[in-house]
């Protein structure tokens, strides 16, 4: 279902920028420092300028290319996450 979709979520665009930096700490002991390791990568998103409204502008053109894909929400749209993603960064 296109509303459900995770092309369109931008909460999970964030999560694809997160994950990889805290897969790069050391193992987590427990979920407070798991916590506090997402809280530091949360700040630091915040020194990229406009970040989460960059990503909500771009959300026409995710939907475009969902259409243009017949509405296939397939792994074929992380390629172009990534690149979105890059060039706001």
């Amino acid at each position: 279902m296109l509303a459900k979709s995770p092309d369109l979520n931008v909460i999970e665009h964030i999560w694809f920028i997160i994950k990889p930096e805290l897969s790069r700490r050391v193992i987590f002991n427990n979920d407070i420092e798991l916590w506090i390791a997402i809280r530091d990568e949360w700040e630091n998103l915040r020194n990229v300028v406009n970040l989460c409204q960059r990503l909500v502008d771009s959300v026409p053109l995710r939907m475009q290319n969902i259409i243009a894909n017949d509405f296939k929400l397939e792994n074929k749209s992380v390629l172009l996450l990534k690149l979105l993603i890059e060039s706001l960064l």
